[in-house]
């Protein structure tokens, strides 16, 4: 069961501008036993109090005999008395004060007339302490329960026990056990907004880090793509030029383009034009050969083209003769 309740009390006197004396200071207890769970009710931190009234976004309603908790239940109107600013309140050496509340007509002419004589608030409590939580809403009551203390009167009806205020199924959400108390509901919520930051502040940092692994790898496979081109061009400059002999002119932009695999293959089984061994005396040869001989060259491209000398020579004769004419 939870720990947090609510109680009403009954202040002796109704002012008709005035501010009132809303709660006592020290402990206080209603002549019909209340609270049942704590030693006595009490405002054990005035400043945490005072946080929660402030914190209210609308004014503190004044109702008639506590007609806030009960038109839920039967429908019945609930119109009001009178209303309090929450910046109103404040708290003095002996309790919690507002210093002006604003009347309905109807309210400031019961009260004139002394219909109504008493003030009830509302409060939520810790049920097992006895800490005074926050302010709920004001009664107009002429039922007070409690003329022990000045000023106050605690419980102004019976009828009114102690009402848990939180869901049940909110702590189980929140993990906590039945008994546990708005501290703690706020304690776990912040510590749940905490954890989702927390979260959101890993996923991010998460998504950073794969945006930078990936621009790392996207540099690093284009590394590799430039190196391997390099290494390919000068792949192919060693093979053309250990292979010269085996191309002719008309064949190396051929080469410089071709895939490095048919390149391979190509040289692998072409002949050579030129043989891999020449002495001073061919080289002579070669620069003295007639119109009757062939150069060395011209030989091996005989070979590579499958002619005969004596075709490649007739060739040979019948252009250069072309050519005198």
């Amino acid at each position: 069961m939870t720990t947090l309740g609510i109680s009403v009390c009954a202040i002796n006197r109704a002012t008709e501008s005035e501010g009132f004396q809303i709660l006592p200071a020290g402990e206080f207890r209603s002549v019909d036993g209340r609270p049942e769970t704590a030693p006595a009710w009490e405002v054990k931190n005035p400043t945490a109090l005072l946080a929660r009234i402030f914190a209210h976004k609308t004014d503190i309603l004044v109702d008639y005999e506590h007609r806030t908790m009960l038109s839920t239940e039967d429908g019945a109107p609930n119109p009001a008395a009178g209303w309090v600013k929450p910046s109103d309140i404040e708290w003095a050496a002996n309790g919690l004060f507002t210093r002006a509340v604003q009347w309905t007509p109807k309210a400031q002419a019961h009260i004139e007339s002394k219909e109504y004589r008493y003030l009830s608030p509302v409060f939520s409590y810790n049920k097992v302490t006895g800490e005074v939580l926050d302010l709920l809403h004001i009664a107009l009551t002429n039922n007070p329960a409690l003329d022990c203390l000045p000023g106050v009167i605690a419980a102004a009806s019976r009828a009114f026990g102690d009402v848990p205020m939180t869901n049940p199924e909110v702590l189980k959400a929140l993990g906590l056990a039945p008994e546990a108390d708005d501290a703690a509901v706020l304690k776990a919520i912040e510590a749940l907004k905490a954890s989702n930051a927390d979260q959101a502040a890993q996923a991010e940092c998460a998504r950073k880090n794969h945006d930078l692994l990936l621009k790392s790898i996207n540099e690093v496979n284009s590394n590799v793509a430039a190196l391997t081109r390099k290494t390919e061009t000068s792949e192919r400059q060693v093979l053309i030029a250990a292979n010269a002999r085996k191309l002719p002119e008309s064949l190396k932009a051929w080469a410089e383009n071709i895939d490095i695999a048919t390149l391979t293959s190509f040289l692998a089984s072409a002949p050579e034009i030129v043989p891999n061994l020449q002495t001073a005396s061919n080289q002579d040869a070669v620069s003295k050969a007639t119109d009757d001989t062939l150069t060395s060259e011209e030989i091996a491209a005989c070979t590579h083209l499958g002619l005969s000398q004596s075709e490649f020579l007739k060739t040979k004769k019948g252009r250069k003769e072309g050519q005198k004419e």
